[in-house]
């Protein structure tokens, strides 16, 4: 006796309902209940249990083609074996009928009035122990020819984006603008840090390019000086 839940998350409940009466007309079952709840966290999302009992040796290809409706997010297959007990209902129900038909043979005896009704009141007893025990192994017998799936669906809809408020965005903004002035001060310090360290280079370069201006000042002032005239000879 083999019993089976799945659980799918689908785009369309109605869609995915649909689809699944198909699969269960096409395996030869029978849906024999639906139903329809919310999820406890979160009221707005519908989920839809379906309780479907299909052949014993169509489950495997129900399961197969239930699970192409949506994603599967979780699975689950029992079995029983129920060997035993088909045993001893179908002995029971043998021993009945035996008992029954020996007490319909000694009512066809004769015997006084109170012998006969203590056997007729026995026959019934017998009779309704016979019915009890024959609907109890066809309940049986129908449990291991059909298979029950229990199918529950979930729909994940869209959530419409939630719109914020002029008063939440101006703090964002805020937020946003007080950050960025606290980095670029932690910028700027770290550059004066690294500025000071390297003062030493800093004014070396600046005492060389001095000294390098002055040369070339000196070098172009003698280059474009006018020649010293030569001295007139005396007599």
């Amino acid at each position: 006796m083999k019993t089976a839940e799945i659980t799918l998350v689908v785009s369309s409940i109605q869609d995915s309902i649909r689809a699944a009466t198909q699969v269960v007309k096409t395996q030869q079952g029978d849906i024999l209940g639906l139903q329809s709840q919310t999820l406890p966290n979160d009221p707005v999302l519908p989920t839809v249990s379906l309780q479907i009992r299909v052949p014993a040796e169509r489950l495997d290809a129900t399961l197969a083609q239930l699970s192409q409706l949506g994603t599967v997010t979780n699975q689950r297959l029992t079995a029983e074996d129920v060997s035993d007990q088909l045993v001893d209902f179908d002995a029971r129900l043998r021993n009945l009928r035996k008992t029954e038909e020996t007490l319909l043979q000694i009512m066809e005896r004769s015997g006084s009035v109170a012998d006969v009704l203590k056997v007729a009141q026995e026959l019934s007893n017998t009779r309704q122990a016979i019915e009890q025990t024959a609907a109890q192994l066809h309940r049986l017998n129908s449990q291991v020819a059909y298979s029950n799936i229990t199918v529950v669906m979930e729909a994940l809809l869209p959530l419409a984006p939630k719109q914020r408020s002029l008063a939440v965005q101006l703090q964002e903004t805020w937020d946003r603008a007080v950050q960025s002035m606290g980095n670029l001060t932690i910028d700027l310090s770290k550059l004066g840090i690294w500025l000071i360290a390297y003062t030493p280079y800093w004014v070396i370069l600046g005492l060389g390019i001095v000294w390098g201006r002055r040369t070339l000042r000196r070098r172009r002032m003698a280059t474009t000086s006018p020649p010293i005239p030569p001295c007139p000879p005396t007599n």
